[in-house]
């Protein structure tokens, strides 16, 4: 079971590291719609790997980091989850 543990991080870093290649992107297309997609995926993939180290005891630390890292990630692109900031409101002031 440590063997898919190990397995599953190295898939998770490996997402972590292709999604800060596309925030990079974004940043510079200055879309943000398929960075928020992104950050939900990653938000996925780090509770699966939180599972899988309760479950198998292994590697529980680095998935707790990767699953706040993700819960962070998912607060500063998504707009919805940002108090007192609407897409309306943004678009109409032209930022």
């Amino acid at each position: 079971m440590s063997d898919i543990a190990f397995s599953l991080a190295l898939l998770t870093g490996a997402f972590l590291v292709v999604w800060r290649a596309l925030e990079m992107i974004d940043a510079m297309s200055r879309c943000t719609c398929s960075l928020v997609r992104w950050s939900w995926i990653a938000l996925a993939v780090a509770g699966a790997w939180v599972v899988c180290a309760v479950l198998t005891g292994d590697h529980l630390a680095p998935a707790l980091i990767a699953f706040f890292i993700a819960v962070a990630a998912v607060f500063l692109t998504d707009r919805r989850w940002r108090p007192g900031e609407h897409r309306s409101s943004t678009l109409s002031k032209g930022l």
